[in-house]
């Protein structure tokens, strides 16, 4: 993807006109992947085989099957490379902050543990055959109640998602912190995402990262673009709209958040951020207070779960 007038819109419920949870169990005998992305959301993904090489933030893993993946709020992630995935098999759940807080009872402060789980390093871990199963049990049970709503299924899901938030919190806890996991000497791409991440607020170009790495901008442009699925423009923009995310999350003044983000006025900054995620800051705030604003990984995952309905694994 390059440029403002081809990127997709952030802004989308989620599954079955949920806005709050989804749950899913998806097999691909092979597919592409999507550019690396961020949610405001929870992610619990799990890869049962077929994914290779995963990228979280500053770090880099190869995935072997059976990986369990907490994915926070505002975490750029997803698939690096550059062969389509196959024998694909994955499941996930989509659960907002909101969620959790009430799944909570103020028994255990989950937002916290998972959040804290995350500093600590303990997002990622391999799970036996048996964890898989019973994760799959959790998420497929999920999925059947958000087809068939009712009073009833929804019950059913709070009881679901407790379970599924109890059974990640226990693998994280058995799992030691993950550091070692991660690629030792991250490849090029790599180092580029990660630097882009330390300098977005910056003035930042495809000239200034092609120096900074002495390699020249055709080489960074094409490896870049052709590894993540973005362009270096398109990631820098990402970026930076993924931080003002947050910001209006935390409360900063908007005309604040544009120069925070790197951009050099507020007018960029407007037209940057509606392209992306399909709304202006001022009304992404007010979605925000509301509660009716929450985003989707992507626009029409409903739909594409539905062109996949046969090849959906649910029981």
């Amino acid at each position: 993807m390059s440029g403002l007038g081809n990127v997709q819109k952030d802004i989308a419920g989620m599954g079955a006109g949920r806005r709050n949870y989804e749950a899913c169990h998806l097999y691909d005998k092979e597919i592409g992947f999507d550019a690396l992305h961020s949610h405001d959301f929870y992610e619990i993904f799990i890869n049962v085989h077929g994914g290779k090489r995963y990228v979280l933030d500053d770090k880099t893993f190869t995935l072997t099957g059976n990986d369990l993946i907490l994915v926070c709020p505002y975490q750029i992630h997803g698939h690096l490379g550059t062969e389509p995935l196959y024998d694909y098999e994955r499941m996930f759940i989509y659960i907002t902050r909101e969620v959790v807080e009430e799944l909570s009872h103020n028994i255990l402060p989950i937002n916290k543990m998972l959040e804290q789980a995350s500093v600590e390093n303990r997002f990622f871990c391999h799970i036996s055959d048996a964890q898989v199963k019973e994760a799959a049990g959790y998420i497929d049970a999920i999925y059947e109640n958000c087809r068939h709503e009712t009073p009833y299924s929804r019950l059913s899901d709070v009881a679901l998602m407790t379970q599924m938030l109890l059974f990640v919190l226990r693998c994280m806890q058995a799992e030691p912190a993950v550091a070692a996991e991660a690629e030792e000497k991250p490849p090029l791409i790599q180092q580029v995402i990660n630097y882009i991440n330390d300098h977005f607020d910056q003035r930042l170009s495809l000239d200034d990262i092609a120096a900074h790495f002495f390699i020249s901008k055709s080489y960074l442009s094409h490896m870049f673009t052709q590894h993540t699925s973005r362009s270096i423009y398109d990631y820098i923009l990402y970026s930076r709209i993924n931080r003002a995310k947050q910001l209006i999350t935390d409360g900063v003044a908007l005309t604040s958040i544009s120069y925070l983000c790197g951009f050099s006025d507020y007018s960029n900054f407007l037209r940057a951020f509606s392209n992306y995620v399909g709304t202006s800051p001022s009304e992404y705030k007010k979605r925000l207070k509301s509660g009716a604003g929450l985003e989707a990984v992507r626009a029409g995952i409903s739909a594409k779960r539905e062109d996949k309905k046969e090849e959906t694994l649910v029981s």
